[in-house]
């Protein structure tokens, strides 16, 4: 378990966007240099080169003993349910994600990444693991990157505790207006208007920013 920092500020990155509008992208240029990194990647698109990609409970728990405080950059890809699961598969990679929340808070003085909060979180209360991580990371001295295509579908206490909130084009209008509303805009029009690559930011105190990534030549 990570040691408790009482002082540490916290850090909750929201990223919002459709598919292929940069917010992934953006995600891994902002962390490229941590040294102590998990993320929660079903589809596998952090592993690389300076990224290890573990798959089931009992190996992501080996691999965070072994490196308890040295550096890692991993990234968890879940298991397939197995041939008997009765339940839905959203169930059980729910439960995958709920498994990983915890090791990563249990794990601590690290970037917690967590890619398509959609498909694991609702638009209520978070579940409990990723809740501690939201809500208690800081103390664990965690930065928080949570990834979504659908916020207006994702859990409100990602949402409402955000310090620094990127939104990408929106494909739903429903969504669009659900961060119009959080951004505490009159309307959407701001957030209709983007581009693939262009991005509206917002930070705690309500500072907003424009801005469009761009790739190194």
């Amino acid at each position: 378990m990570a040691q408790i920092d009482v002082t540490a500020k916290p850090r909750i990155v929201l990223v919002c966007g459709g598919t292929g509008t940069g917010k992934s992208s953006i995600v891994k240029r902002d962390t490229a240099k941590e040294k102590r990194l998990t993320a929660f990647d079903p589809d596998g698109e952090y592993i690389g080169p300076t990224v290890r990609g573990v798959t089931g409970k009992a190996r992501l728990l080996e691999v965070l003993k072994q490196h308890r405080r040295a550096p890692l950059r991993l990234a968890y890809v879940p298991a397939p349910p197995p041939p008997d699961w009765k339940k839905s598969p959203q169930e059980w990679l729910s439960g995958e994600f709920d498994f990983w929340s915890r090791c990563a808070f249990a794990w601590g003085n690290c970037v917690a990444v967590a890619e398509e909060l959609a498909d694991v979180t609702t638009p209520g209360k978070a579940p409990m693991g990723w809740g501690w991580v939201v809500r208690k990371g800081r103390k664990r001295r965690m930065k928080v990157y949570a990834i979504t295509q659908r916020p207006a579908e994702s859990d409100k206490t990602t949402v409402g505790n955000a310090t620094l909130t990127y939104c990408f084009k929106l494909k739903r209008a429903k969504d669009r207006k659900y961060m119009a509303d959080e951004f505490g805009m009159r309307d959407s029009v701001m957030l209709d208007v983007l581009k693939p690559l262009e991005y509206i930011a917002v930070d705690d105190f309500g500072r907003v920013q424009s801005g469009r990534l761009t790739f190194p030549k």
